[in-house]
Protein backbone atom coordinates (compact mmCIF):
# COMPACT_ATOMS: atom_id res chain seq x y z
CA UNK A 1 0.00 0.00 0.00
CA UNK A 2 1.15 3.51 -0.63
CA UNK A 3 1.96 5.84 2.24
CA UNK A 4 -1.00 8.06 1.28
CA UNK A 5 -3.43 5.15 1.43
CA UNK A 6 -1.93 4.03 4.74
CA UNK A 7 -2.30 7.53 6.16
CA UNK A 8 -5.87 7.73 4.95
CA UNK A 9 -6.71 4.42 6.62
CA UNK A 10 -5.09 5.57 9.85
CA UNK A 11 -7.02 8.85 9.73
CA UNK A 12 -10.22 6.86 9.21
CA UNK A 13 -9.44 4.64 12.20
CA UNK A 14 -8.44 7.57 14.42
CA UNK A 15 -11.62 9.45 13.50
CA UNK A 16 -13.69 6.36 14.30
CA UNK A 17 -12.06 6.23 17.75
CA UNK A 18 -12.74 9.94 18.35
CA UNK A 19 -16.36 9.55 17.24
CA UNK A 20 -16.89 6.53 19.48
CA UNK A 21 -15.33 8.26 22.49
CA UNK A 22 -17.85 11.08 22.10
CA UNK A 23 -20.60 8.61 22.95
CA UNK A 24 -18.93 5.86 24.98
CA UNK A 25 -16.38 5.48 27.76
CA UNK A 26 -13.00 3.96 26.97
CA UNK A 27 -13.91 0.59 28.48
CA UNK A 28 -16.99 0.40 26.28
CA UNK A 29 -15.08 0.84 23.00
CA UNK A 30 -13.75 -2.33 21.38
CA UNK A 31 -11.72 -3.03 18.25
CA UNK A 32 -14.86 -4.47 16.63
CA UNK A 33 -16.65 -1.13 17.23
CA UNK A 34 -13.78 0.83 15.70
CA UNK A 35 -13.63 -1.49 12.70
CA UNK A 36 -17.35 -1.21 12.15
CA UNK A 37 -17.32 2.60 12.46
CA UNK A 38 -14.27 2.92 10.16
CA UNK A 39 -15.66 0.31 7.75
CA UNK A 40 -12.49 -1.80 7.89
CA UNK A 41 -11.61 -5.37 8.83
CA UNK A 42 -9.93 -6.49 12.03
CA UNK A 43 -6.90 -7.40 9.93
CA UNK A 44 -6.65 -3.85 8.64
CA UNK A 45 -6.86 -2.49 12.18
CA UNK A 46 -4.09 -4.79 13.38
CA UNK A 47 -1.93 -3.94 10.36
CA UNK A 48 -1.80 -0.38 11.71
CA UNK A 49 -2.12 -0.75 15.50
CA UNK A 50 -1.18 -3.33 18.13
CA UNK A 51 -4.32 -2.66 20.19
CA UNK A 52 -6.60 0.17 21.28
CA UNK A 53 -3.96 1.63 23.61
CA UNK A 54 -1.55 1.85 20.67
CA UNK A 55 -4.27 3.58 18.66
CA UNK A 56 -4.83 6.08 21.48
CA UNK A 57 -1.12 6.91 21.70
CA UNK A 58 -0.86 7.39 17.94
CA UNK A 59 -4.03 9.47 17.91
CA UNK A 60 -2.48 11.68 20.57
CA UNK A 61 0.53 12.17 18.30
CA UNK A 62 -1.80 13.21 15.47
CA UNK A 63 -3.60 15.66 17.75
CA UNK A 64 -0.24 17.03 18.90
CA UNK A 65 0.56 17.97 15.31
CA UNK A 66 -2.58 20.12 15.30
CA UNK A 67 -1.79 21.46 18.77
CA UNK A 68 1.59 22.75 17.62
CA UNK A 69 -0.12 24.92 14.99
CA UNK A 70 -1.94 26.95 17.65
CA UNK A 71 1.04 29.06 18.61
CA UNK A 72 2.91 31.18 16.09
CA UNK A 73 6.47 30.21 16.83
CA UNK A 74 7.72 33.66 15.80
CA UNK A 75 5.63 35.66 18.24
CA UNK A 76 5.06 35.95 21.96
CA UNK A 77 2.21 33.96 23.48
CA UNK A 78 -1.07 35.88 23.66
CA UNK A 79 -4.41 35.44 25.41
CA UNK A 80 -5.83 34.36 22.04
CA UNK A 81 -3.22 31.58 21.86
CA UNK A 82 -4.33 30.28 25.23
CA UNK A 83 -8.00 30.54 24.21
CA UNK A 84 -7.19 28.50 21.10
CA UNK A 85 -5.33 25.98 23.28
CA UNK A 86 -8.28 25.61 25.67
CA UNK A 87 -10.77 25.41 22.80
CA UNK A 88 -8.65 22.65 21.23
CA UNK A 89 -8.69 20.61 24.44
CA UNK A 90 -12.39 21.27 24.90
CA UNK A 91 -13.13 20.10 21.35
CA UNK A 92 -11.22 16.88 22.06
CA UNK A 93 -12.17 16.52 25.73
CA UNK A 94 -13.55 12.98 25.38
CA UNK A 95 -10.33 11.78 23.80
CA UNK A 96 -8.12 13.52 26.37
CA UNK A 97 -10.24 12.23 29.29
CA UNK A 98 -9.54 8.72 28.01
CA UNK A 99 -5.89 9.50 27.33
CA UNK A 100 -5.33 10.91 30.83
CA UNK A 101 -7.02 7.94 32.45
CA UNK A 102 -4.85 5.35 30.70
CA UNK A 103 -1.56 7.18 30.17
CA UNK A 104 0.82 8.39 32.85
CA UNK A 105 2.75 10.61 30.42
CA UNK A 106 0.72 13.70 29.76
CA UNK A 107 0.95 16.26 27.01
CA UNK A 108 4.54 15.78 25.97
CA UNK A 109 4.11 18.30 23.17
CA UNK A 110 3.36 21.20 25.50
CA UNK A 111 7.01 21.22 26.55
CA UNK A 112 8.10 21.44 22.93
CA UNK A 113 5.38 23.95 22.12
CA UNK A 114 6.65 26.53 24.57
CA UNK A 115 10.33 25.78 24.12
CA UNK A 116 9.97 26.36 20.38
CA UNK A 117 8.10 29.63 20.82
CA UNK A 118 10.35 32.54 19.88
CA UNK A 119 9.68 34.26 23.17
CA UNK A 120 11.40 31.44 24.98
CA UNK A 121 14.12 31.12 22.37
CA UNK A 122 14.96 34.83 22.58
CA UNK A 123 14.25 35.53 26.21
CA UNK A 124 15.00 32.24 27.94
CA UNK A 125 18.37 33.42 29.21
CA UNK A 126 16.61 36.09 31.27
CA UNK A 127 14.41 33.57 33.06
CA UNK A 128 15.32 30.66 35.20
CA UNK A 129 14.66 27.28 33.69
CA UNK A 130 12.82 26.38 36.88
CA UNK A 131 10.21 29.08 36.24
CA UNK A 132 9.59 27.70 32.78
CA UNK A 133 9.39 24.14 34.10
CA UNK A 134 7.00 25.28 36.83
CA UNK A 135 4.72 27.00 34.32
CA UNK A 136 4.63 24.10 31.84
CA UNK A 137 4.12 21.51 34.59
CA UNK A 138 1.29 23.58 36.04
CA UNK A 139 -0.27 24.04 32.61
CA UNK A 140 -0.25 20.31 31.94
CA UNK A 141 -1.74 19.54 35.34
CA UNK A 142 -4.37 22.25 35.00
CA UNK A 143 -5.51 21.02 31.58
CA UNK A 144 -5.62 17.45 32.84
CA UNK A 145 -7.69 18.32 35.93
CA UNK A 146 -10.00 20.55 33.89
CA UNK A 147 -10.73 17.69 31.49
CA UNK A 148 -11.09 15.04 34.21
CA UNK A 149 -13.43 17.27 36.25
CA UNK A 150 -15.74 17.84 33.29
CA UNK A 151 -14.62 21.24 31.93
CA UNK A 152 -16.69 23.24 34.39
CA UNK A 153 -14.98 26.50 33.37
CA UNK A 154 -15.45 27.74 29.84
CA UNK A 155 -12.38 27.53 27.58
CA UNK A 156 -12.27 31.34 27.59
CA UNK A 157 -12.32 31.54 31.40
CA UNK A 158 -9.63 28.90 31.70
CA UNK A 159 -7.48 30.67 29.09
CA UNK A 160 -7.66 33.87 31.15
CA UNK A 161 -6.52 32.01 34.26
CA UNK A 162 -3.61 30.45 32.37
CA UNK A 163 -2.61 33.69 30.65
CA UNK A 164 -2.63 35.62 33.92
CA UNK A 165 -0.37 32.99 35.51
CA UNK A 166 1.86 32.94 32.44
CA UNK A 167 2.40 36.70 32.75
CA UNK A 168 2.86 36.52 36.52
CA UNK A 169 5.43 33.72 36.42
CA UNK A 170 7.42 34.58 33.34
CA UNK A 171 7.45 38.37 33.29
Amino acid sequence: MTKTLKKSTEQQIEQALLDLLNNDKYGDVYVKDICQKANITHTTFYNHYKNINDLILKTENTLNESLLKIFNLNENCTLNNFEDLCNFFYAHKNFYRTYFLINQNTLSEINGLFKSNSFFNNQNMQYETLKFTFFVGGLKSLLKQWILLGCKETPKDLAKIIFDEYNLILF
